[in-house]
């Protein structure tokens, strides 16, 4: 997807190449967009402060005099020829350059520009051979003098000459016309074309009636100006290759030269552009904050003027991870995602925002799904199948710090499914890290998103008085489509609302309806869950009053079985044989044993677990039917009730 013209970035640089004249700056222009790192577009943003600084002071600066030196340049890295025009043009962007750094000179901005002074001696050594017409001057060289004044005097001779001959073949009548004129570059005469004079023939009129001839008396001196001229051609290009040889040597500095002439009028465009819609420098967070005061998009303020665009206040902290836009129709929805969009493209590429006050994150990645994207038909998709296709790559290759802006998100599709999906692929986004800015007309989804912390919803005023929307951003409250008050404002037909308004209120009261009908059920689920609540008290209240009885009556046995000791002792006491004393102490000894396997409720450890069989349970005593098996425990169903307890504390039952 393809973010940047979904958020009319190339519009936006359109504007601001309103301020841009030189082929440098508008080269430069081209490459603007999203810096690799914070610190970059920090230092990108300064630059466009002092600049504006400089504008405050009554500072301006002229690109208009820069000419294009790409091919040029691009001429001198190979050690090419250049013309002499060419050279002058150079000439002409070293003085700019020059002119402009001394302006910077003792600014922050002195570091975008180099210093151009170790080219001013080549520039005065061009100009000194190369007049402003772009032709090489007679004081180039000292021979190129000799040889150019010796070419005049030679076509001075010529000419008085060829004069001497027009007088005499005029008199003569054999000329057409009483005029010297030149073919294949030597001086001729136009005679009428029965004349048969010595000389060369250079070419006849489109009649035939006329044939020009280089009388005979001239052809010799005309021979030597030529030769004088082949030395002339010579002496000059041995003047212009010294010079591009000189400009070779120095065409890196010169190509980094203009690279960075271009940036500066960059930023002085960026500069004159604040100051036309009376923008600010944002100030860039490291926390995920995005706030916006009094913002307002640069397209709508071109378009429709300052007065009839209404400023944006936006606010979503760090700790925020999605802000949900509902609303009128053709309420600003859509505007405020491009106008967030857009304005945070614009400080991650270091230019000023249309706002009285910015504080913006910079995510690594902005992706912008919807926007009623036209290239939907050309791939053959619906719009919801292409926004579905936009949704997956966002999901695939999202990571955290990048910002996702939603338009109509999942709208096209049955309400319930849409916003459910729409919830869960916004839940999906949060555990990502990735911040979404979304606006919908569902209202399922606005309700889930009310119920998440990390989410907030927000709304498009409408006046109810005007039934017109505002254009303003409220936070912290779900709005309402207000469909049909959209459609009377756009003239629909009294009656096919009327209607329309009939059937929302018979839909109304079937959805009445269906509320009681689900409050009913509510309530008879919290009885029946109330019920099961009571039950599992008293279940807990009868286990402990058996372990209460299990305790009273293992201590009775104890007392009992102490007592009959007691008895038993006192009559081995009054034994005087010890065979007697022997019996009465092994009758103890089975005594004793009886009556603690008698107390002994639990008799031995289960030692296999096996489904419906009785187990009873230690501490508690109660026995129950094994009805399920877990990991490290197990379930008992104990009368009408199941109860879960560990497995090692089940015992065989006696």
């Amino acid at each position: 997807m393809n973010s940047r013209e979904k958020l009319e970035f190339r519009e936006l640089l359109g504007q601001l190449g309103r301020f841009v004249i030189s082929p440098a700056g508008r080269e430069r222009l081209s490459y603007v967009g999203p810096k690799n790192s914070i610190l970059e577009i920090e230092r990108a943003l300064e630059r466009v402060r002092e600049m504006a600084s400089l504008l405050d002071k009554g500072v301006f600066f002229d690109f208009s005099g820069i000419p294009d030196l790409s091919s040029i340049i691009a001429k001198a890295r190979t050690g090419a020829f250049l013309t002499p025009s060419e050279l002058y043009s150079l000439s002409l962007f070293i003085e700019k350059v020059h002119e402009i750094y001394q302006k910077l000179m003792g600014t922050a901005l002195e570091e975008v520009l180099a210093d151009p002074y170790i080219l001013l001696g080549l520039m005065r050594e061009i100009r000194s051979k190369i007049d402003e017409e772009g032709e090489v001057v007679d004081t180039a060289s000292e021979a190129l003098y000799k040889i150019r004044s010796e070419r005049r005097k030679k076509r001075r001779e010529i000419i008085a000459l060829m004069e001497g001959l027009l007088d005499r073949y005029d008199r003569k009548g054999l000329l057409r016309d009483r005029v010297i004129t030149i073919k294949n570059g030597r001086m001729v005469l136009p005679f009428k074309s029965h004349v048969r004079i010595k000389g060369v023939v250079h070419g006849f009129s489109n009649t035939e009636e006329t044939v020009y001839i280089e009388p005979f008396e001239v052809i010799e001196a005309q021979n030597r100006l030529v030769r004088v001229e082949e030395e002339e051609r010579e002496e000059v290009e041995r003047i212009l290759r010294e010079l591009a040889e000189k400009v070779s040597g120095s065409a890196g500095f010169i190509g980094e030269l203009y690279g960075q002439i271009g940036e500066v009028e960059v930023i002085y465009a960026s500069a004159q552009f604040m100051r036309e819609v009376d923008g600010t420098i944002p100030r860039i967070n490291r926390d995920g904050r995005i706030y916006l005061k009094k913002a307002r998009h640069p397209l709508l303020l071109k378009s429709l003027g300052e007065d009839r665009v209404v400023p944006l206040d936006f606010r979503m902290d760090g700790d925020l991870e999605v802000f949900l836009i509902s609303g009128p129709n053709a309420g600003g929805k859509t505007v405020v995602l491009k106008t967030v969009g857009l304005l945070t493209l614009m400080a991650a590429s270091g230019l000023p925002v249309p706002a009285q006050e910015a504080d913006l994150f910079i995510p690594g990645e902005i992706y912008a799904i919807g926007f009623e994207d036209e290239q939907d038909i050309l791939r053959g998709e619906s719009s919801f199948t292409a926004i579905l296709s936009d949704i997956k790559e966002l999901l695939e290759k999202g990571e955290k710090g990048d910002l996702a802006l939603l338009d109509e998100f999942l709208a096209s599709t049955d309400p319930t499914e849409g916003a459910a999906l729409a919830f869960a692929v916004l839940k999906y986004l949060v555990d990502r890290g990735i911040k979404v800015i979304a606006n919908t007309h569902l209202n399922p989804l606005k309700t889930l998103v009310s119920r998440e912390p990390s989410m907030e919803n927000a709304t498009m005023e409408f006046d109810p008085v005007t039934r017109t929307p505002t254009y303003r951003l409220i936070p912290g409250e779900i709005g309402y489509s207000h469909a049909l008050d959209i459609a009377r404002r756009t003239g629909f037909p009294p009656e096919l609302l009327s209607e329309a308004e009939g059937l929302i209120e018979g839909i109304e009261g079937e959805l009445k309806r269906h509320i009681e009908e689900l409050r009913k059920a509510e309530e008879e689920y919290s009885r029946k869950l109330r019920e099961i609540e009571e039950r599992e008290e008293k279940l807990r209240e009868k286990e402990e009053s058996f372990e209460k009885r299990a305790k009273l009556k293992a201590r009775a046995i104890v007392d009992r079985a102490m007592k009959e000791v007691e008895v038993l002792l006192e009559e081995i006491r009054k034994e005087k044989k010890l065979e007697e004393k022997l019996k009465k102490a092994k009758k103890t000894r089975e005594v004793l044993k009886q009556k603690k396997e008698e107390f002994d409720i639990y008799g031995e450890p289960a030692k296999e677990i096996v489904p419906g069989r009785l187990y009873r349970v230690k501490p508690l005593g109660f026995v129950g039917e094994l009805v399920e098996i877990k990991e490290g425990s197990v379930v008992l169903k104990v009368g009408r009730q199941k109860v879960e307890v560990k497995e090692g504390t089940l015992f065989e039952v006696k």
